[in-house]
């Protein structure tokens, strides 16, 4: 058994996703190739990865989707200050600063992105994928085009496989 698919067997990885990873023989090779940021988010979060990391990759997922949620809701500024609350405890995860961004989420439970964001970080990749392909004319090309842009973004800020 190679090392993606003990990863993909000690961490109970999805279905589909355990599929896709076995083309590979190193977790650095599934990571270099994966075109979905709630599964390179899955990855880091099952590697032990700082949660402060795994919080600045979702946020950075939500943010550029943000602008889809508050054309259709515009008075509503939750989403946002959760964001700028997430961020502001990746960069200083104080006590104070984790119960604002708990206190920022409780407020945003009522807005429609939030029930991702309860399940977890690589659920709020999810999330952003399908609110970019509801508000499009070609939904599967949306959500591809926005795990690609997650994909490449994740990459960009965490850099190769650890």
């Amino acid at each position: 058994m190679n090392e993606v698919q003990q990863f993909c067997k000690t961490h109970e990885a999805c279905r589909e996703g355990a599929e896709w990873a076995s083309q590979y023989q190193t977790l650095a090779d599934v990571w270099a190739n994966c075109q979905r940021g709630d599964w390179m988010i899955w990855m880091l979060d099952k590697s032990g990865e700082h949660k402060q990391m795994i919080v600045r990759l979702a946020c950075a997922c939500a943010e550029h989707v943000l602008e889809i949620y508050e054309t259709r809701y515009p008075k509503d500024d939750r989403p946002r200050k959760t964001i700028a609350a997430a961020l502001a405890w990746s960069e200083n995860p104080t006590d104070d600063n984790r119960r604002s961004a708990a206190g920022a989420a409780d407020a945003a439970a009522g807005a429609a992105w939030a029930d991702a964001r309860a399940a977890g970080a690589a659920d709020v990749a999810a999330w952003a994928a399908d609110a970019a392909a509801a508000l499009a004319d070609g939904a599967d090309d949306a959500r591809s085009n926005e795990r690609a842009w997650q994909a490449a973004k994740i990459r960009e800020i965490y850099g190769e496989w650890k």
